[in-house]
């Protein structure tokens, strides 16, 4: 009996915490969604550079800064950018053959690929990602954006990837494997996929049998 009462006090004083912290959160300019419109103009050109010096503008005006003496280290590490073949490992780096999309994960930023995108750099791809609109400046821009918007940047990154490369690749942690999944569906060119915690279950019991399936042939279904 008292263990029901415990646990019963537990929720309702989970619940009125969560209650007040949603309505001091509706009052607070930095859960509120910006009216400073979220320009695609880097669309029409279609070139990469454009699209990250876009977005770095567009953090800079929006941004909710942790430390205001900090701001060109907060903007950096939340900018999309992109990473060439390191010089020192690749003979060749003008006409870089493969290319890989790196997409971060929800709430998360660019920044988390870094170590990827300088590993991959040494084996000579061309290393590029993206900020899914929302991220970066303030916790209430997610509100006014959807995967539709995620899937829209994830598309020009890849388009304008496919202009600079032979062989392109795609990637990402948790969300950023799923729209790096999703694209893969989208479009046959891609010729294959880094996952980091994809956000679905395998569908075979026998994880360790798919290096021997690899052997025969590419694709499960």
């Amino acid at each position: 009996y008292f263990k029901i009462i415990k646990n019963q006090c537990v929720f309702w004083l989970l619940f009125v915490s969560f209650f007040n912290l949603n309505c001091s959160a509706k009052d607070d300019p930095l859960f509120q969604p910006l009216q400073e419109a979220y320009s695609y103009s880097w669309e029409e050109k279609g070139i990469f550079a454009d699209y990250i010096k876009e977005t770095k503008r567009f953090i800079r005006k929006t941004r909710y800064y942790v430390d205001p003496e900090k701001k060109d280290f907060e903007i950096d590490i939340n900018s999309p950018f992109e990473m060439k073949p390191n010089p020192q490992y690749c003979k060749s780096i003008e006409k870089p053959k493969k290319g890989i999309l790196l997409i971060h994960g929800l709430g998360d930023s660019p920044f988390s690929m870094r170590d990827v995108a300088s590993w991959l750099s040494k084996r000579c791809y061309l290393v590029r990602t993206i900020l899914l609109p929302g991220h970066g400046s303030r916790p209430g821009e997610t509100l006014r954006f959807s995967a539709k918007d995620w899937y829209r940047v994830s598309r020009f990154a890849l388009k304008t990837l496919k202009k600079d490369v032979k062989e392109v690749y795609a990637g990402g942690f948790s969300t950023g494997a799923n729209i790096s999944t999703f694209l893969a569906y989208e479009d046959l060119d891609i010729k294959g996929l880094i996952l980091f915690s994809p956000a679905f279950s395998l569908k075979y019991q026998y994880p360790n049998l798919v290096a021997f399936v690899n052997l025969f042939t590419n694709y499960l279904f």
